[in-house]
């Protein structure tokens, strides 16, 4: 996920029924590509046309197009994270007036979400440190007990 002094430092790329995101740092852009309908592409034996491929960029450089009701009040691009530290005090402080003025206090990750984020990386260290296939990590991760969320299958190499 990290490779300083690359072209992109950071790059997460997600395929499914839909199409595909794109998602580079420092670029700070998503793409997103449609997959052709049936009609765009009908010979699914050879690439489909130019013309059926449809991309659309969304620039992230601009906080207030990503987060349009507070975006203004964060600095742009503070720090090594692009900012997120400020983005999740953000919500935190929000959390906390609404705890304040309303009663009620939702914040945003639960400590069940830490919980099960320390257990993938104390896997994927191990997984790491053992020099072992991806597949050992979802093997891991479905002896852990009782797992909270179904992620194994994103971590099963086929």
């Amino acid at each position: 996920m990290f490779a300083e002094g690359s072209r992109h430092q950071e790059e997460i790329v997600v395929t499914g029924l839909s199409g595909r995101l794109e998602a580079y740092l420092p670029e700070n852009k998503v793409y997103f590509y449609q997959r052709p309908n049936e009609e765009e592409w009908s010979d699914r034996s050879v690439p489909p046309p130019r013309s059926a491929i449809k991309e659309t960029i969304f620039d992230c450089s601009d906080l207030s197009h990503v987060y349009p009701s507070f975006g203004k009040d964060i600095p742009s691009h503070s720090g090594y994270h692009y900012c997120s530290t400020s983005i999740e005090w953000k919500h935190l402080i929000d959390q906390i007036r609404a705890k304040r003025d309303l009663g009620t206090f939702t914040p945003q990750v639960s400590l069940e979400d830490g919980i099960r984020a320390v257990e993938m990386g104390i896997h994927a260290m191990k997984n790491i440190s053992n020099n072992k296939e991806n597949s050992s990590l979802a093997s891991n991760l479905e002896q852990s007990e009782q797992s909270i969320y179904p992620i194994e299958a994103c971590c099963v190499a086929e």
